[in-house]
């Protein structure tokens, strides 16, 4: 299983209009900041579309993706 830890921004989400989405602040994989190659800009409607995009970024399957929420302060 590969761990992505993800600061997920709601704020930006619900004043774009897509209550209930997110965006990422930051990500990291199995503790590494891969912020850099991810386009920060996606709405997401949910954990498993986040998966989806990470699989393909990442070249992975979605099934060894498990997602950690980093809370923010």
């Amino acid at each position: 299983m590969i761990i992505f830890a993800v600061m997920k921004d709601i704020d930006t989400s619900e004043r774009a209009g897509a209550g209930g989405a997110f965006q990422i602040i930051t990500l990291e994989r199995d503790g590494e900041d891969v912020t850099d190659r991810i386009n920060q800009g996606i709405h997401f409607a949910s954990d498993d579309a986040l998966k989806e995009y990470l699989a393909g970024v990442f070249r992975i399957s979605e099934d060894e993706i498990e997602i950690e929420e980093i809370e923010t302060d």
